[in-house]
Order: structure tokens, then sequence, then C-alpha cells
């Protein structure tokens, strides 16, 4: 009697559980402003027609980057006056961390909040 319970709990569960939308970095177009936890700053991630071409801005470094989805997160590279930005975003969580190497060394952290 306990097994047919458990089998009706489990059921009422799984028909309960709400089917997930595509996340917002999953679409072909979308437009983030990610904040930092570091700084309150903000950045910026473009993506239009599913290209793997998109755009960063953080700072004063802007302009147009590669997308490289892979796995659980996307890696967004802008390359610039020297200077690299590698971006790294999480599907699941929607947390970020950036690093930017060249003249300046920057590390950062933070959340592209779902709009």
């Amino acid at each position: 009697m306990v097994k047919k319970y458990l089998f009706v709990l489990a059921v009422a569960t799984t028909a309960a559980t709400p089917v997930l939308a595509k996340n917002v970095l999953q679409q072909d177009d979308f437009t983030v402003e990610c904040v930092s936890d570091v700084d309150g700053s903000s950045v910026t991630v473009k993506r239009s027609d599913g290209s793997d071409k998109g755009y960063l801005a953080t700072g004063d470094l802007q302009g147009q980057a590669t997308i490289y989805p892979v796995g659980e997160s996307m890696t967004i590279l802008l390359m610039q006056d020297e200077q690299v930005v590698t971006f790294v975003v999480n599907y699941d969580s929607l947390k970020y961390d950036m690093m930017v190497k060249g003249t300046v060394q920057k590390f950062d952290r933070g959340t592209c909040p779902a709009s």
C-alpha cells in the first residue's frame, strides 16, 4: 500500500512541474544587460539571427564579438585595441565571469538578469 502512495505522489509531482521556456541566452535574438557584483557596472551582450557574431560592451571596450555556445555556458570573445575580453555566462544561473587582458587587466563577475 505504501508503494501506491509513492507512485501517486511521483505522478502528481511530475505533472505539476512546468516545462521551462528556452533560456534568453539560447534564443536567436537577445539583448542582455548584465550587472557586476564587484562594482555595479554594466555589460551589454547582444546577438542577432542566431549567428556566431554578436556585440559586447563593457566600459571603454565595445564592438563585434564572437559567440561560442558550449555545454552549459556561452563564451563571448571580443578582441580590440590589443585587449581581449573573455565573457563566460552560465545558461542556468545567468551568472558571468569576465576577464580583460591587455593594457588593462580586469576580472569581474556578476549576473545577467532575465528580462
